[in-house]
């Protein structure tokens, strides 16, 4: 799979043609050791972009745990 940086850019403004769009833009950021200063993770973690199509709750806390542990990961 090819992970270039600009599919962070594709998943925010087409989150619903993803899956999994939290966890695919953190493949991304992992794949291409991007620096977390440079991620608006607020929004790649908004119910707005990411389209919260059945259980919001689940998806958010979910979402939000793997984005902590990622930020302690780089620490």
């Amino acid at each position: 799979m090819e992970a270039k940086t600009e599919l962070i850019n594709d998943i925010l403004e087409n989150p619903n043609y993803y899956a999994f769009p939290f966890l695919t833009a953190l493949y991304v950021i992992k794949k291409n050791h991007l620096d977390k200063a440079g991620i608006d993770l607020e929004s790649l973690l908004s119910e707005d972009k990411m389209g919260y199509l059945n259980d919001k709750n689940l998806k958010a806390s979910f979402n939000k745990t793997i984005a902590q542990k990622w930020a302690k990961a780089l620490l």
